[in-house]
């Protein structure tokens, strides 16, 4: 027994992402099973549905309490979870690529409705904005200091094979998500 805790403990520390994903897997197969829902599964166990789905994704390592609470929540124990760890296929992966597609989607268009909204007030009424207080007068001024105060993000790193590939794959998100057309005041609909 502490030999299997021992075990769960370092892996949920320091696991690696392949082993996170198929710890998710093995959650969510339990939960889908049973025929619940992931929200239900999160307040039982205690966590926001949102770091729930992570954990099932496999984008967010699972703290061995968290685990208890998951798996009681399940009607199971963690042992048995752990046990249920199978390898990660690629359909499996595929779903995932998917979800993660989608939601980086819905990210977007959120951001981009979040600009269109400032811009027009800073087009309106201008905006001043950051420690220097510069003046914000224009869409491009807000575009210009966004990109000024964007943090900097950790470089995604690809297969030299995959790595061309994953870039058009990345761009075709936001390309397929705008649709550009201008909206005036004087238009009714």
């Amino acid at each position: 027994m502490y030999c299997l805790f021992w075990m769960i403990g370092y892996r949920l520390v320091g696991m690696a992402d392949p082993q996170d994903r198929a710890l998710g897997a093995a959650i969510r197969r339990r939960r889908e099973a049973l025929g619940l829902q992931q929200r239900q599964i999160a307040a039982q166990a205690g966590l926001a549905s949102v770091v729930y789905g992570r954990i099932e994704l496999g984008n967010r390592p699972v703290r061995a309490t968290e685990l208890r609470d998951i798996a009681q929540a399940l009607g199971t124990d963690m042992e048995s979870l752990v046990r249920e760890v199978t390898p990660v296929t690629p359909e499996e992966l595929v779903q995932r690529v998917v979800m993660q597609r989608d939601a980086a989607a819905s990210a977007l268009r959120d951001y981009g409705s979040a600009f269109t909204e400032a811009a027009a007030a800073v087009i309106k009424d201008e905006a001043f904005v950051g420690d220097d207080r510069d003046n914000l007068c224009t869409a491009s001024d807000l575009a210009e200091y966004l990109w000024d105060t964007q943090d900097h993000y950790t470089p995604l790193h690809a297969p030299a094979e995959v790595a061309p590939v994953l870039q058009q794959v990345l761009a075709r998100v936001p390309t397929s998500l705008v649709t550009l057309s201008p909206v005036s005041g004087d238009d009714d609909g």
